[in-house]
């Protein structure tokens, strides 16, 4: 019971975060479909579906921005509301709630990614939406930067997560989230080692994340 009450309240943290999110990102999708909504215009794309970098580009930067600010608000939220000690003093342990914010806040930035992602694959399936063949091997890079979105995520939650009284020091692990995030993004070969290190990185974020919980009193 304890973990469904954990994620509505991530889910309600993170709504008006998720509801820019998308809406930027359906606008992306919806603009490489042709459908222009500043003119009311409605025709074919004018380039191949996932062959357009500047719609990669687009998708890729608000995704990853927006996955960090969500890891970063999830912590940030609780030291404003200074509602750190109500949930350490549940009878739970603090890295299984730990556990259920990460899970929620990422499955929830997966979903909002995902969803215009997809509907836009559907899209380019569809006969007669383009002019041209499609295969789904062309999408690769867009899922693979949809799963490597995670690394900007945990980054900003092991962001807010870190005291100190400098600020570079506090943002050190978004350093090297972004530039991980830039390699994942820019790369089409090497798919595989791509989502080896993604893991990588996210594995050594939560093991970073777990042991500054057990360092901090939150007092």
């Amino acid at each position: 019971m304890w973990m469904f009450s954990i994620v509505f309240k991530e889910y309600r943290v993170l709504l008006p975060l998720l509801i820019g999110g998308i809406l930027l990102l359906g606008m992306c999708m919806i603009n490489a479909m042709g459908i222009d909504l500043l003119n009311g215009q409605w025709g074919r794309p004018g380039s191949i579906p996932f062959y357009t970098f500047e719609i990669y580009q687009m998708y890729a930067f608000v995704s990853v921005c927006l996955a960090g600010i969500c890891g970063l608000w999830q912590v940030q939220s609780e030291l404003q509301g200074g509602t750190w000690l109500y949930l350490w003093h549940r009878p739970v342990s603090r890295r299984k709630i730990t556990s259920a914010k990460l899970a929620s806040g990422m499955i929830l930035v997966w979903v909002v990614t995902g969803i215009p992602l997809l509907l836009y694959a559907l899209w380019a399936v569809m006969p007669q939406s383009v002019p041209a063949p499609f295969l789904w091997q062309n999408t690769a890079i867009y899922f693979k930067c949809w799963l490597g979105i995670s690394v900007m995520y945990f980054a900003g939650y092991l962001t807010g997560m870190r005291s100190g009284s400098w600020l570079g020091t506090r943002l050190f692990p978004l350093i090297p989230a972004a530039l991980l995030s830039l390699f994942v993004m820019m790369t089409i070969h090497y798919y595989w080692l791509s989502i080896m290190v993604i893991v990588l990185f996210n594995v050594i974020c939560c093991l970073a994340i777990f042991r500054q919980i057990e360092m901090e009193d939150y007092s």
